[in-house]
């Protein structure tokens, strides 16, 4: 007997799946077909925990925390559910394991829509000795392998400025805050009482408000990054610097976020606790660096690019749903 997705016809929460048979079919048939993909790339397939006592510092990730009383912790030790599998794998990395990949479960507090949910899964890779130019090139490979409707290929690959310049006429190197908001005024948006955000908040908003609505077909690489938006990735001394990190852009979904991965386990530590800094400013709370990651950095990562890709936002655009509840058998609303 098949059970179709639906409504109850009642305020109570639906028992039934959110995703009807043929998607969860074609859910697994996309499962297989990413890992046949890597297996004739002799690309390692891993696991590693969900859980650490360690968490992202990043202010705009939120952790879920849970407590641990087994026997070999201390009593009430916080442990965190992971955002990404990155520290584990980059640990994988640096202890002498060759290119790696991951399809990972993984949870973030605080996300819902329709193109969130707290919990979802994470298509992980790094490969070592490549540039993040060359996984852009192997990511192009893979989207022709999953067969998107109406993807053409080559991929546009386009600077982060040029994005900028292109989309909403501004330089996001050099622009004041006022000519920020002047940009956003003449698209439809006033913007008040946020003149004590960062400018890259303000960037963001240009992005997601200005350029996204613009680029919602086709498939963009946006690349190399203002240095401030490094995140984990390798910044470069241009004029001004850059950070080597990229994300993908298809029909208007962000799809993936891939770097040249930092190796310097000091500037690591810098950029973490600078975020754990953020984070207090913000009212949220700090929390506990990965100091086995930091430690793994200073033993020696090896040159690699990698990359974090939405599984089931991959689904989405496969099968043409407009809502992630619609490619996972049971999001938030039910469970």
């Amino acid at each position: 007997m098949s059970v179709v997705p639906g409504n109850s016809g009642s305020n109570q929460p639906d028992w039934r799946p959110g995703a009807d048979p043929d998607i969860l079919h074609q859910r697994a048939a996309l499962l297989a077909r990413i890992r046949s993909f890597f297996a004739q790339r002799d690309v390692l397939e891993v696991e590693t925990p969900v859980l650490s006592r360690a968490a992202t510092p990043d202010p705009a990730l939120e952790s879920f925390k849970t407590l641990y009383n087994g026997p070999l912790l201390p009593a009430n030790t916080p442990l965190y559910l992971h955002t990404s599998p990155e520290f584990f794998m980059k640990r994988l990395l640096a202890a002498g394991h060759d290119s790696i990949y991951q399809l990972a479960r993984v949870f973030r507090d605080n996300e819902s829509g329709s193109r969130h949910n707290l919990e979802f899964t994470l298509l992980e890779w790094y490969r070592t000795g490549f540039s993040y130019h060359d996984l852009m090139d192997e990511i192009e490979v893979l989207l022709n392998e999953c067969a998107l409707p109406g993807l053409s290929t080559p991929v546009r690959r386009i600077k982060y400025r040029d994005l900028f310049r292109e989309f909403a006429g501004i330089d996001p190197f050099t622009v004041e805050k006022t000519a920020i908001r002047s940009c956003l005024h003449e698209h439809g948006h006033t913007i008040s009482a946020l003149d004590s955000e960062p400018r890259r908040f303000w960037l963001d908003l240009v992005l997601t408000h200005v350029i996204e609505p613009q680029i919602q077909q086709g498939a963009f690489f946006v690349f190399d990054y203002p240095a401030e938006q490094a995140a984990l990735a390798q910044v470069r001394d241009d004029d001004p610097p850059v950070a080597e990190r990229f994300e993908l852009y298809v029909n208007g979904i962000e799809l993936a976020n891939g770097f040249q991965e930092l190796r310097d386990a000091a500037e690591q530590r810098r950029r973490f606790t600078a975020e754990n800094r953020d984070r207090l400013e913000q009212g949220l709370e700090a929390v506990p660096l990965d100091d086995f990651l930091l430690q793994a950095l200073e033993a020696g990562l090896p040159r690699c690019a990698g990359v974090a890709l939405g599984f089931d936002r991959l689904l989405m655009l496969q099968t043409g749903q407009q809502q992630i509840d619609r490619v996972m058998a049971f999001s938030l609303s039910r469970v």
